[in-house]
């Protein structure tokens, strides 16, 4: 679960390394983000040598620290909060994606998102 002010690790190589969760997008009484949401992304911890400055960014929750529940009975647990930086069209905003991806992010893929992210790493 992923409440405002939790501080996520990004995963992609797009330049931060330290991010923390500003505001969770869908209706507006939403108060905790799971695996497959999109949140709104405030930056803090960056790269030396990279282009990306010090702002607010969209991003996808790859991985969750608490357990996640599985349609067959299994759970899935994560060591950190995990996050992907996508940019306005919901596009990667790196080039390549770090460490497995939740099978959850299959259902989005076939409504047409967030299959370029998929592609580029193996999935748990």
């Amino acid at each position: 679960m992923i409440y405002k002010e939790t501080i996520l690790k990004n995963v992609d190589n797009s330049g931060v390394t330290w991010s923390k969760c500003i505001h969770i997008k869908g209706t507006c009484n939403k108060k905790i983000a799971n695996l497959g949401d999109i949140i709104l992304i405030s930056t803090f911890r960056i790269r030396s040598k990279k282009k990306i400055k010090k702002k607010k960014y969209v991003g996808l929750i790859v991985g969750a620290k608490n357990y996640t529940a599985r349609l067959d009975g299994s759970f899935i647990k994560f060591f950190k909060n995990n996050v992907i930086l996508l940019l306005e069209q919901e596009k990667l905003m790196g080039t390549r994606v770090y460490g497995p991806l939740p099978r959850e992010l299959y259902s989005n893929i076939k409504l047409g998102k967030y299959k370029k992210m998929v592609t580029y790493s193996w999935t748990v």
